[in-house]
């Protein structure tokens, strides 16, 4: 990226980790930015940090005190900014350089969990108005998840309106370690899982640059907090579920740290699974530290534990079948430089898209953090509590919902909030027994099953050597362990074209390479001529309607491995489902034994099924309702129906022709959208609910969002007896 182009960052904070990591780390990525400054709060340690960062970027300038704090904000050059402080400062020093219109990562707070909520309400509700020109009122501060979620979701949807929004993201490293990154792909080949055991044996002892850090000891737990986030992080992005309920009995045995320097958990995630969680500070292991995820299934065992490979530090990564088979990787630590690459890649964009709402990476939004922190907050309580059974604050039901969950999260089996409960709908479904549109490429395959299969297309050879005897007569032979599948023959050509496709069940597949054969068809011995292996794990996935992999060429190799010198074959590998274009046409591992032709009598050519949408009814409020009693303020809600479907809000708490609900309602619909939305406002009178107005809606006109981007709200007219009684805000 050129100099001009690429964002001016500052790091605030000149501690241990800007020093050991962060300087180190963008060492690696320099083009990607401009290091204009580091600013800490004393001359000594900025000069110190300074001295440091000039070893790679010789042009970085030393800031420090509340002069250089306010150069930095008042530097138009400098976009981004890495807060990089003690735990309490960090969220206060955010605040003050996103209402400068910096953006900002923040290092991961260890305070406690209810004030980082508080703080970051308050934060963005400041943020919002600072940079609306507005007076900010007072609102009450979140204790959970869900009501900082809520606030987010509220807050961003407005200042999506404002020319400039500031990227606020938070770092957790290990959600960027390629071991958990790749780990988490394999997870699906160990089957169900059964347990999960998480083991961390730290080393915090005086020699450990961090353990005379004094803001570490001024809460309980701080280095649990400190250490324990990362790892947490880890487990939630490894398994990709979320923990439910947790026990925990916790000790302090070393008295040269806060307490307790011990947990040992017990957890249950919302798939049922339960799991270990152990955590010794300071362990007295020869190694190091000693750190581990192991998660066992059904069918094998994964495991991701730290260590060293040819002089570098990393995690091993180790799949152990329940067939014998076993695989294992080594990946070295990148996860830090990974997130800052991601971070300054969002400031890059949002630097070009100087009039539009900014994108942050998931994996670096403020929610995924406090989930983190959460759990250890709760393991933490449930030790004060002599190991009762206690919810993450995460989990918690709350007075109100989180707004955007619906849309955020799938409705998972075993949560206890109503909006995650299982429902039942029966949405008008068009299209069964046709081709919806006529058109292939309109049908969806989301009621059906997936199963998956392996497929091998053959296309055709090139430059085959003949052999002594002048003929030659080739074909392929395509093994996947016990299974091999085979084209036909072509009498004396070289340069031979078969156009086959071979589909292996991966139900049934006990392999961990493919092999495809070129051979000579003779009448004692087929000859090899050459071969192509495959590595099963480096094969590509395709699903609709993503297409099939393009074939491409490649040289043939003899049994040592080695290029020959002439021969090449054109084919494509890749994963897929029965959705997949090439399977009624595929040769079948599973039906071997019959013939080409009689392959479209056994397979359907076409899975039909509707295309589904989620249609989502953000209701928040009403504005002048006129009740039938003019002196009665009414007790309100709103009902929606689609089609066969109906859902309504709970009555506003509050009396009044202006109500307030900020409540979702989730719809299932199935193209091509027939059924209008219609909202009606009812008032409860005695037992009975009196009509106040409605409005219909088309759901042709209803916003389809594809990314998370917020949607804007909107004002509806609501119309009694064909007269305009009030309006209604939704979206």
């Amino acid at each position: 990226m050129a100099e001009s182009q690429a964002p001016h960052i500052a790091i605030i904070g000149a501690g241990i980790f800007v020093k050991t990591q962060y300087i180190p780390r963008l060492a690696e990525i320099p083009n990607l930015f401009v290091l204009s400054a580091i600013w800490s709060r004393s001359e000594e340690s900025a000069r110190s940090a300074v001295e440091v960062a000039q070893k790679h970027f010789p042009n970085v300038v030393c800031k420090w005190g509340d002069a250089g704090l306010e150069e930095i904000i008042k530097d138009s050059s400098i976009t981004g900014v890495a807060v990089v402080l003690a735990g309490q400062a960090m969220v206060d020093m955010s605040l003050r350089l996103l209402k400068a219109g910096k953006h900002v990562l923040q290092e991961i707070t260890c305070a406690h969990f209810c004030v980082t909520c508080k703080k970051l309400t308050t934060m963005y509700l400041h943020m919002f108005f600072y940079l609306a020109k507005l007076d900010a009122p007072e609102k009450p501060a979140a204790e959970t998840v869900e009501e900082a979620e809520k606030a987010l979701a509220h807050y961003s949807s407005l200042s999506a309106t404002l020319t400039h929004q500031p990227i606020w993201a938070v770092a957790e490293n290990y959600r960027f370690e390629p071991a958990i990154i790749e780990s988490k792909k394999l997870i699906s080949e160990i089957g169900e899982m059964i347990n999960i055991q998480v083991i961390i044996e730290g080393s915090m002892n005086s020699s450990n640059p961090y353990f005379a850090s004094s803001w570490r000891r001024q809460f309980v737990g701080g280095f649990i907090l400190d250490m324990g986030v990362h790892f947490v992080a880890g487990l939630r992005m490894l398994v990709g579920c979320e923990i439910s309920s947790l026990s925990s009995m916790n000790s302090h045995v070393d008295k040269t740290l806060p307490p307790p320097d011990n947990i040992s958990s017990i957890f249950q995630l919302e798939n049922g699974c339960s799991g270990v969680f152990v955590m010794v500070v300071n362990s007295k292991s020869p190694k190091a530290s000693n750190i581990m995820w192991r998660v066992v299934g059904l069918n094998g065992v994964l495991q991701v534990e730290r260590g060293i490979k040819d002089g570098q530090h990393g995690y091993s990564v180790s799949l152990n079948m329940a067939d014998g088979q076993s695989k294992s990787f080594f990946y070295q630590f990148s996860g830090v430089t990974d997130e800052l690459k991601t971070f300054l890649s969002d400031v890059s964009t949002a630097n070009l898209k100087k009039d539009q709402s900014s994108h942050i990476d998931p994996r670096l939004s403020f929610a995924e953090s406090a989930r983190d922190v959460a759990v250890l907050e709760a393991m933490l309580e449930s030790g004060k509590r002599q190991g009762a059974l206690v919810q993450p604050r995460s989990k918690r039901e709350t007075k109100s919902r989180a707004v955007g969950a619906v849309q955020e999260k799938k409705m998972q089996k075993g949560s206890t909030h109503e909006e995650f409960a299982l429902k039942q709908t029966a949405p008008k479904i068009v299209g069964l027994g046709m081709m919806i549109g006529g058109d292939k490429e309109t049908v969806a395959y989301g009621l059906v099953e997936q199963m998956e299969y392996l497929y091998v297309r053959v296309v055709k050879a090139k430059e085959l050597t003949k052999d002594v005897t002048g003929s030659f007569d080739p074909y392929v032979e395509v093994k996947v362990g016990n299974y091999k599948g085979i084209t036909k023959h072509f009498e004396k050509k070289t340069n031979p074209e078969w156009n086959y496709v071979f589909a292996f069940s991966q139900d049934r597949l006990q392999a961990s390479y493919i092999e495809v054969c070129v051979k000579d068809k003779d009448v004692v011995l087929d000859e090899m001529i050459g071969r192509i292996v495959f590595d099963l794990i480096d094969v590509p996935r395709r699903v609709p309607p993503d297409s099939s992999l393009a074939p491409q060429w490649y040289r043939l190799e003899d049994k040592r491995g080695e290029k020959l010198k002439k021969g090449e074959i054109m084919l494509a590998v890749w994963r897929g489902t029965q959705a997949d274009d090439a399977f009624c046409d595929a040769w079948h591992s599973d039906a071997a034994a019959v013939g080409s032709e009689g392959i479209s009598r056994i397979r359907g050519k076409v899975y039909l099924s509707p295309r589904l949408w989620y249609i989502r009814v953000n209701v928040i409020e009403c504005q002048d309702l006129l009740p039938s009693e003019k002196n009665r303020q009414p007790e309100c809600c709103v009902k929606v129906v689609c089609g066969n479907q109906a859902l309504k809000t709970n009555i506003c708490p509050i009396r009044s022709v202006n109500p307030m609900w900020n409540e979702d309602l989730v719809f299932v619909v199935a193209e091509p959208f027939e059924e209008p939305l219609v909202i009606t406002v009812e008032d409860k009178v005695g037992s009975n609910f009196e009509f106040l107005g409605k409005c219909v809606l088309p759901l042709s006109i209803v916003p389809r969002r594809l990314d998370n981007k917020p949607v804007p709200s909107k004002w509806h007219n609501l119309e009694k007896h064909t007269v305009v009684e009030g309006e209604k805000k939704g979206d």
